[in-house]
C-alpha cells in the first residue's frame, strides 16, 4: 500500500494529528473540528493526580521522626539546632573547646547531612550519570508482576509512596523494559540457631522487609562495566594508625546519581499499583557499583589517600591531630556541599579515636579484629557437608591475614572441596577440655625435633591385654624417655604445706619432724616461698631453670664482671635469691665460663693505654672515668663530681703525676681549703685501694671487650 492511500484510510483522529484535512468533506470536517475541540479542552494529568489501586499519588508520606538510638559509650549525641533538633554522632572523649569547634563545623555545612530521604538533592551530572549501555544482540522483555500477599503488598505500597515523595521514580507508561518487584526478607548479623532436627546451624537474623527489584534480564542484556575498585587491604593499611578518624556514609548513595534520561525507561518496574521508572540510580544494576566509585573518585579525586579514604558508600576521614583532622573534615564537606552529596546521620560518627571499617576495627595502634564477627565465627557449628565447608572457609578466611600459615591450617578442609572426594566425618578425635580435672603434659624423647601434647585423662588410656605382657613394654618403653620426665620445683611440698597446710602423707615420723622444723626456715607469700636467710634476710625460692638465668645475670652480663664462684654467689644473695645448690652451682657456673678459662690471669704487655683519673673514697669505693688526665680535667671532675656533690675534704692524696701538681689545680685546692698530699715514687701502699680498683677494672675489661679491643670505651661504664 502507498503513502498516500495509508493516509487516506487512516481515521479522521489519525488525520488531525498528522496535519493532512485538506481533502475533508464536510461532515468530516466537522468531526475534526470537535476532535480537537476535546483534545484542546483536555486536562493535563500530572503524575501527582494519577490514581493506581488502593494508592493516590498524592497521598502524604507521613513525617518520620528522628529515633535516637541507644549509643556505645565512647559516642554521644549533639545537635545542630537549639530546639533539640537535627542530632550528630561525635565522640565522648573530646574536651569541650574540640567539641565547640567540630559543632561549628558541623554547622557551617549542615546542608550535607540528611535526616529523611526528602533531603536528598540528587548529584550535579556534571560528575556523574548513569548510563545503562546495551549489547548488540539483546531483546527487550517486559515481565510480568508477581503476585505479594498482604503483607509485601504493604511494604511495596510504603515504599513507592516513598521514592514517589523524594522524587526518585516516576509513572511511566509505553515501554519495552519491564522488571517485576520482589520483597525479600531484611537480614541482620548472623546468629547460630537450631534447626528442626536439633542441630546448630548459622543463619541470619530477619529485621523486617526490603523491597527489590529483579533486573536480571537487564542486567543480561547490559555491557559490563569493569571500573575497579580499592584493593581493601592497602586502603586498611593506609588508615591505620592515625589519630582521629570521621566516618561518613552517603544517604541512599545509589538514589543520588541521576539516570541518563535515554536510558530511565529501562529501569522501569511493575507493581500492583502500577508501572514506574527510575530518575536515578536504583539498587540491583550490574554495573551500579563502578559508576558509584567512578562518581566518588572523581568528586574527591584531590583528597584521595591524603585525607579521605573511599570504598563504595563509605568514606573515612583520618587525621594524626584533632585540628588536621578537622580541616580535613571541612575541606571535605565542602566538597560535598558543591557536588550535592548528602550523608546519613545516623551513620556518620565524628572524631572518634577507633571505627569499624570493612569488618575491620581501626584504631591508633593498627588493624584488628571485630570481635563480634569473631565471636559469631566461634558459634559457627563443625561443617558436615560441602556446602557448610565452603560457608565455614568463608567466614574464617575473611580475617586469614591475622591467622599464619592459613592455607596449611585449612588444607584438611580446603581439600575435601575437589571433585570425587569421599566426605567421611569420623568420630571426634579431639574432645573438649574439662577445667575441673588436672592437665597432663606428654613429652617426646627425640634427638632433632621437639613434640608435647597437653591433655586430661578420661578413662583407662591403655589395653588390659597389653599392659600384662612385661617385656613387650620394656622393649618399646625405652630407658632414654625417663630423661625427659619434668621434675616438680625443689620446694614444692614446701609451697603446699606454707601456702595449704598439706605434708606428704608417705612421710614417716622421722622424715616428718625433720620437714617441719626445715619448714621453720621459709614463709610464703603468694605466689612465692622465700627462705630466711642467717642474716635474717627473705630471699625468693627459684627453680633450676630460673637458677640458670640468675647465674648468667650475675656471672655473664655485661655488668656483672666475671668473678669467681663465692663472688658470684654473694652477688646471687644480694639480689635476693636462694636455692640449696647455690654454692655448688655457683662454682660450676665460674670454672665453665669460656672468656674466665680463656683469659686467667691478665699479662702486663697486654694492658690496654688508659688515660683514666681515679678517685676513691676512704670509706667507700666507686669510679669515674675522664676522657683526658690534664690539669684542667681534674679541676672539672674534682668541682662536678666530688666538691658540689659531697662537699670539699680535708685532704686530697694523689700521685706525683703532672696532672696532679700543677700551679692550677694548688690554685684551686688552696681557694677551697683542701690540703694536697703527694705520695712518692715506688710507694703503692699508700694509695693501694686505687691499685686494687685499677686492677678490677682491667680484668673486668679483659673479659668483655671484642677480640680487637677497640671497644673498651663503650664497656668501661658496665665495668665501673
Amino acid at each position: 500500500m502507498t503513502q498516500e492511500n495509508r493516509v487516506r484510510n487512516a481515521s479522521i483522529l489519525e488525520r488531525t494529528l498528522i496535519n493532512d484535512c485538506e481533502d475533508l468533506n464536510d461532515e468530516e470536517d466537522r468531526i475534526r473540528q470537535e476532535c480537537v475541540q476535546n483534545l484542546e479542552s483536555a486536562k493535563e494529568i500530572s503524575a501527582e493526580e494519577a490514581l493506581f489501586e488502593k494508592i493516590a499519588l498524592n497521598e502524604k508520606v507521613p513525617e518520620s521522626k528522628v529515633e535516637l538510638k541507644e549509643l556505645p559509650p565512647h559516642l554521644k549525641y549533639v545537635f545542630l539546632e537549639d530546639n533539640g533538633s537535627n542530632p550528630v554522632i561525635i565522640s565522648t572523649s573530646l574536651s569541650p573547646e574540640e567539641e565547640r569547634k567540630l559543632v561549628e563545623v558541623l554547622k557551617a555545612n549542615k546542608g550535607v547531612i540528611s535526616w529523611s530521604i526528602a533531603d536528598l538533592k540528587g548529584i550535579s551530572p556534571t560528575y556523574c550519570m548513569h548510563r545503562i549501555l546495551m549489547e548488540d544482540d539483546y531483546r527487550p522483555v517486559a515481565q510480568p508482576q508477581r503476585r505479594l500477599n498482604p503483607v509485601m503488598k504493604e511494604v511495596v505500597r510504603k515504599e513507592v509512596l516513598k521514592l514517589l515523595e523524594a522524587g526518585i521514580i516516576y509513572p511511566i507508561s509505553d515501554i519495552k523494559w519491564v522488571s517485576p518487584v520482589q520483597v525479600v526478607p531484611k537480614k541482620g548479623g548472623m546468629t547460630v540457631i537450631h534447626n528442626e532436627k536439633n542441630e546448630l546451624i548459622p543463619t541470619r537474623t530477619v529485621t523486617g522487609w526490603r523491597m527489590c527489584i529483579d533486573y536480571r534480564r537487564l542486567n543480561t542484556a547490559t555491557r559490563k562495566d569493569h571500573f575497579p575498585l580499592p584493593f581493601m587491604d592497602q586502603m586498611l593499611e593506609r588508615l591505620a594508625g592515625q589519630a582521629y578518624y570521621c566516618f561518613l556514609d552517603g544517604y541512599s548513595g545509589y538514589n543520588q546519581i541521576m539516570v541518563d534520561p535515554g536510558d530511565q525507561e529501562k529501569t522501569t518496574f511493575t507493581c500492583p499499583f502500577g508501572i514506574f521508572a527510575y530518575r536515578k540510580m536504583p539498587f540491583g544494576l550490574c554495573n551500579a557499583p563502578a559508576t558509584f566509585q567512578r562518581c566518588m573518585q572523581a568528586i574527591f579525586a584531590d583528597f584521595m589517600e591524603k585525607s579521605i579514604e573511599v570504598f563504595m558508600n563509605d568514606f573515612s576521614i583520618f587525621g594524626d591531630s584533632f585540628q588536621r583532622c578537622l580541616i580535613n573534615l571541612d575541606v571535605v564537606l565542602k566538597r560535598c556541599v558543591q557536588t550535592n552529596l548528602v550523608l546519613n546521620w545516623e551513620k556518620c560518627h565524628f572524631m572518634v579515636t577507633e571505627g569499624i571499617v570493612l569488618g575491620h576495627k581501626i584504631p591508633a595502634r593498627g588493624i584488628e579484629m571485630d570481635k563480634a564477627k569473631v565471636e559469631v565465627i566461634e558459634k559457627l557449628p563443625p561443617p558436615t557437608n560441602m556446602r557448610g565447608i565452603r560457608s565455614f572457609l568463608g567466614h574464617v578466611g575473611f580475617y586469614r591475614r591475622f591467622i599464619k600459615d592459613f592455607s596449611k591450617i585449612a588444607k584438611p578442609l580446603s581439600n575435601l572441596l575437589a571433585k570425587e572426594i569421599p566426605f567421611v566425618m569420623s568420630p571426634e578425635l579431639i574432645v573438649a577440655l574439662d577445667w575441673n580435672k588436672d592437665f597432663e603434659l606428654m613429652c617426646d624423647a627425640s634427638d632433632y625435633a621437639i613434640g608435647a601434647v597437653l591433655g586430661q585423662r578420661r578413662g583407662k588410656l591403655v589395653n588390659e591385654e597389653v599392659t600384662s605382657k612385661e617385656k613387650e613394654i620394656w622393649e618399646s618403653f625405652s630407658d632414654k624417655t625417663l630423661l625427659y620426665i619434668q621434675q616438680r620445683p625443689w620446694f614444692a611440698d614446701l609451697a603446699n604445706f606454707k601456702a595449704a597446710g598439706v605434708i606428704l602423707e608417705e612421710l614417716n615420723w622421722q622424715q616428718k619432724k625433720k620437714f617441719l622444723h626445715d619448714a621453720k626456715q621459709f614463709v610464703w607469700d603468694d605466689p612465692y616461698l622465700f627462705k630466711i636467710g642467717e642474716d635474717n634476710l627473705l630471699r625468693r625460692c627459684v627453680t633450676k631453670e630460673e637458677a640458670k638465668k640468675i647465674l648468667w645475670h650475675c656471672h655473664n652480663s655485661p655488668y656483672a664482671g666475671h668473678y669467681n664462684g663465692e663472688r658470684t654467689t654473694a652477688k646471687v644473695l644480694q639480689a635476693g635469691f636462694y636455692w640449696p645448690t647455690l654454692f655448688k652451682d655457683a662454682h660450676n657456673h665460674a670454672r665453665s665460663c669460656d672468656k674466665c678459662q680463656r683469659t686467667g690471669a691478665i699479662s702486663r704487655r697486654h694492658e690496654m693505654p688508659l688515660q683514666g683519673i681515679l678517685e676513691v673514697e676512704v670509706f667507700d669505693c666507686w669510679a669515674l672515668a675522664c676522657p683526658k688526665n690534664d690539669a684542667s680535667t681534674v679541676i672539672k671532675f674534682l668541682k662536678r663530681q666530688i666538691f658540689s656533690r659531697f662537699g670539699t675534704p680535708r685532704v686530697l692524696i694523689s700521685d706525683g703525676g703532672s696532672h696532679f701538681c700543677n700551679a692550677q689545680l694548688d690554685k684551686v685546692l688552696k681557694h677551697y681549703g683542701v690540703k694536697h698530699k703527694v705520695v712518692g715514687p715506688y710507694h703503692p701502699q699508700t694509695y693501694r685501694q686505687d691499685e686494687v680498683s685499677n686492677r678490677e677494672i682491667k680484668r673486668i675489661l679483659e673479659k668483655t671487650v671484642t677480640f680487637s679491643r677497640k671497644d673498651w670505651l663503650q664497656k668501661l661504664d658496665d665495668a665501673l
